[in-house]
C-alpha cells in the first residue's frame, strides 16, 4: 500500500521510532506519543503519594528510553495532579532528554477556570501549566473541550483564547495554537479559520470506527497538524477482552460489540489486536503522532513494539529501558 511506503519511509536510521513534521508547527514529532492523563491516576490514588509519583516518573523515563518525544498532559487530567506529575517527571530527566522532549498542555479545563475561554483566564491558567510542568515555553497549548457554539464564538472571537494564545506565540512562550475536543464541525470551524496549527482527535480513528478520516485530509490540506488519541479506544482494543475492558470504562455498547469483531477477525488470523489498533494509526501519514495513555511503565513497553519499528530497534530499546 502506498500509505505503508510512506510510513516505512518516515523511519530515521539514527532514531528508535519514525517521526513526523506536525503540520506547520515546524515540530518533528515520534509517530508514538505519550498521553498523560493516567500519571498519578486515581487508581493508584490508595498508594502513598510517593510511589504514585515514582510510578509517574518511572513511565515517563520508560517513554524516553523507547524514544517518545512528545507528551500531552491537561490541568483536566486527575484534577491537575497529571500535569504536576509530568513535570516533576520531566525534572527527574537529564538535561539533554528534558531539551529532547516536546510538550503541549490545554487551557480551558482548569479547575476554576472551566470554559473559560478569555484571554485573562487562558493566561492564568497558562502561567500554572508553566510552573508545574517547570518549563517557561511550551510546545503546543491546545484549547481544551468547548462544549458549545457560544464557546466556540468566544475562542475565535476578540479577547478569546485564539487570540490569547496567538499573543503568547507572539511573546515566545508558546510554539503552536491547537484544539482538543471530540466535536468534528469545530475542528472544521478552527482549521479553516486559519490560526490553528495542530487539531487533537480523540476516540475516532481506530479498527472500530474511523469518523475522523475525512477531518484528517481537510487538516492536511491546510497543513495543520493532526495529534490522534486513544488508538485502543478507552481500552477496547488493548487487550485481552473488550468485554472486560467495557466494565472498567465508559464505552458506547456500538463500540464494544465492533470491538469483539475486531478481536475475533484477528483471533483468525492470529494478529495481535493491539498491534492492529496502534498501526491503524501510526501508518496513516496525515496523523503526525498518535497518543497513547499509560499508567505505568509495563504499558510503555506493552504499546512500543506495536509502533512500526523494526525487532533491531525493539531489541535495543527493550535493553536500554530495563
Amino acid at each position: 500500500m502506498k500509505q505503508d511506503s510512506e510510513a516505512a519511509a518516515d523511519v530515521p536510521a539514527h532514531g528508535l521510532l519514525p517521526r513526523r513534521k506536525l503540520g506547520r508547527t515546524g515540530l518533528e514529532v515520534t509517530v508514538l506519543g505519550l498521553g498523560g492523563a493516567f500519571l498519578g491516576e486515581a487508581r493508584d490514588r490508595g498508594n502513598p503519594a510517593g510511589e504514585r509519583a515514582e510510578i509517574a516518573t518511572a513511565t515517563v523515563r520508560a517513554a524516553v528510553e523507547f524514544g517518545i518525544n512528545y507528551i500531552d498532559t491537561s490541568p483536566l487530567y486527575q484534577d491537575e495532579v497529571a500535569e504536576r506529575s509530568l513535570g516533576v517527571a520531566l525534572g527527574g530527566l537529564s538535561e539533554e532528554q528534558r531539551d529532547e522532549v516536546r510538550v503541549s498542555t490545554k487551557v480551558g479545563t482548569r479547575s476554576g477556570m472551566i470554559w473559560r475561554y478569555d484571554n485573562e483566564a487562558v493566561r492564568r491558567s497558562f502561567a500554572i501549566s508553566q510552573e508545574a510542568l517547570g518549563r517557561e515555553y511550551l510546545d503546543i497549548v491546545f484549547v481544551h473541550d468547548p462544549a458549545s457554539e457560544e464557546h466556540m464564538d468566544q475562542i475565535l472571537g476578540a479577547g478569546g483564547a485564539a487570540e490569547a494564545v496567538e499573543e503568547l506565540k507572539a511573546e515566545g512562550a508558546v510554539g503552536a495554537l491547537g484544539l482538543g475536543v471530540r466535536n468534528h464541525h469545530w475542528h472544521r470551524r478552527c482549521i479553516e479559520d486559519g490560526r490553528f496549527d495542530v487539531v487533537l482527535l480523540p476516540y475516532d480513528y481506530s479498527p472500530v470506527r474511523d469518523s475522523a478520516r475525512s477531518l484528517i485530509e481537510l487538516a492536511r490540506q491546510h497543513d495543520v497538524g493532526v495529534v490522534s488519541a486513544s488508538p485502543y479506544l478507552r481500552g477496547l482494543l488493548a487487550g485481552p477482552d473488550p468485554a472486560e475492558q467495557a466494565r472498567l470504562g465508559s464505552q458506547e455498547p456500538q463500540d464494544t460489540e465492533r470491538a469483539a469483531a475486531v478481536y475475533a477477525w484477528c483471533r483468525e488470523r492470529g494478529v495481535d489486536a493491539g498491534a492492529l489498533a496502534v498501526q491503524f494509526s501510526t501508518r496513516n501519514t496525515g496523523i503526525g503522532s498518535t497518543l497513547v495513555g499509560s499508567r505505568h511503565p509495563g504499558e510503555v513497553t506493552a504499546s512500543f513494539p506495536r509502533a512500526p519499528a523494526s525487532e533491531r530497534r525493539w531489541a535495543a530499546a527493550a535493553t536500554r529501558a530495563r
